[in-house]
C-alpha cells in the first residue's frame, strides 16, 4: 500500500453536491460554505474556516468544487424553472376561469335585463373584459370573427 492514508469510508454520494467518498467532514463543510456563497470565493472560505488559502485550493481541486457547484446551480435553476412554469399554468387556469365567469355572468345579465329600460354598456364591458382575460391567459391574439 502506498503512503496514502486510508480515507473514512462513507456511502457513495447520490448527488454530486453531497459529501464525496474520502472527503473529510471539514473539507465538505468548506465546500458547503463555497456552494452557498453569493459570489464564490476560495479566499473567503479560507478566512471563514481559519484555513490557509492553499488548503482550500487543494480541497477545491481534489473534490472538484467548481464542477459540483455548476451541477448544483443547474439543478436548482431547472427546479425553479419547473416551479415557475407550474405557477404560470395555475395562474392561466385561474384567469381562464375568471374570464369565463365574467362572460357567463354578462350573458346571463343580458338575458334577464329589459334592454329598453337601461343601458347595457356595463354588461357588455364585463363580457368584453372576460373575453380579453381568457384570450390573454390562453395567449390568443385578438381575432376578428368575420
Amino acid at each position: 500500500m502506498s503512503g496514502d492514508k486510508q480515507c473514512q469510508q462513507i456511502p457513495p454520494p447520490r448527488i454530486d453536491w453531497e459529501r464525496q467518498e474520502c472527503e473529510s467532514v471539514i473539507a465538505y463543510k468548506a465546500f458547503k460554505i463555497f456552494l452557498e456563497m453569493q459570489e464564490r470565493d476560495l479566499g473567503a472560505v479560507a478566512s471563514e474556516l481559519s484555513k490557509t488559502r492553499e488548503t482550500i485550493i487543494k480541497w477545491s481541486e481534489k473534490y472538484e468544487w467548481e464542477r459540483r457547484a455548476a451541477l448544483f446551480d443547474f439543478f436548482y435553476a431547472q427546479t425553479e424553472k419547473r416551479n415557475s412554469t407550474q405557477e404560470q399554468k395555475k395562474m392561466a387556469a385561474q384567469q381562464i376561469s375568471l374570464g369565463r365567469l365574467l362572460q357567463a355572468e354578462g350573458v346571463k345579465a343580458l338575458k334577464e335585463k329589459d334592454l329598453s329600460a337601461e343601458p347595457i354598456a356595463v354588461i357588455l364591458k364585463a363580457i368584453e373584459l372576460g373575453i380579453q382575460i381568457e384570450r390573454s391567459a390562453r395567449n390568443i391574439e385578438k381575432q376578428s370573427i368575420t
